[in-house]
């Protein structure tokens, strides 16, 4: 279940704020982050690669099939909110990020080495459909799509990708923070390499996928027509694609033109 504090965060000064916090309620001092590199307009990996005192990052997609393209893939990075130096360095991404939303938080008690296979590992995503198997890359690391990818997960799904984790939280890009505590799982430490979705799993994905992209779309017409969080509207939007779904509307332009007509909304209007 994803908590939502009331208010938006208003600047990146409350962002470090609210990880800080976040961090702190647990008793805990290791702060971790994910941070989606893709196509990012700011310098961050060559400002958090020449921080001093030096601070160990790793590159995820290293050492998977995306190796070649590692400094445009998710980067995590390891803080002690106790370290002056690390608060330093969690203010400038913060400022990198605020604006141009790309960034999760979690806490665990186990070490980076175990985070970084697991993380990896969890980016492998595997389903068959009618010619066979199919492998691509599961974004979970996308703020966006975090909670979209958790809700399509089965209850062991969910406890294996969670299993070393005990808090996450992000804020979105209509700057709501969010925390999702971590169900305990019964059965820690699972022996799965990678994650193997059923078609229907996949198609459900496709079909957040395409409400997330219709969402960035228009979202200023969407916003000022429903005054409703980003969270909402998504899953609104999600409602309307599951639809359309069922009603066999597959090409983009009609599928645009179906959320217009279910949400009230004239495409004139929003191309304007």
């Amino acid at each position: 279940m994803v908590q939502m504090i009331e208010k938006p965060i208003k600047n990146s000064k409350e962002l470090v704020q609210n990880m800080l916090k976040a961090t702190e309620s647990l008793g805990h001092e290791q702060l971790f982050l994910l941070i989606d590199l893709c196509d990012i307009q700011q310098p961050l990996l060559a400002t958090i690669a020449s921080w001093q005192p030096k601070q160990s990052y790793w590159l995820l997609f290293e050492q998977t099939p995306e190796a070649s393209i590692s400094e445009h893939g998710p980067l995590l990075l390891s803080l002690d909110i106790h370290n002056l130096s690390h608060i330093e360095l969690l203010q400038k991404i913060s400022q990198h990020c605020y604006n141009d939303n790309r960034l999760i938080g979690f806490n665990s008690t186990f070490p980076a080495s175990t985070l970084v296979s697991h993380l990896r590992a969890a980016m492998q995503l595997s389903w068959h459909d009618d010619t066979g198997e199919k492998k691509g890359l599961l974004r979970y690391y996308v703020p966006d799509l975090f909670e979209a990818v958790n809700n399509i997960f089965t209850p062991f799904q969910y406890n294996w990708f969670h299993q070393y984790t005990l808090q996450w939280f992000f804020m979105p890009d209509d700057g709501q923070w969010q925390i999702m505590p971590v169900v305990p799982a019964k059965q820690t430490q699972l022996s799965v390499s990678g994650l193997v979705f059923t078609d229907t799993q996949y198609h459900l994905l496709l079909l957040w996928s395409d409400a997330f992209r219709f969402y960035r779309k228009y979202k200023d017409i969407l916003q000022s027509k429903y005054h409703d969080s980003q969270r909402v509207l998504l899953l609104k939007l999600y409602e309307i694609a599951c639809r359309a779904d069922k009603a066999g509307i597959y090409s983009q332009d009609k599928l645009e033109q179906y959320y217009f007509n279910e949400l009230g909304i004239s495409h004139e209007a929003a191309a304007s």
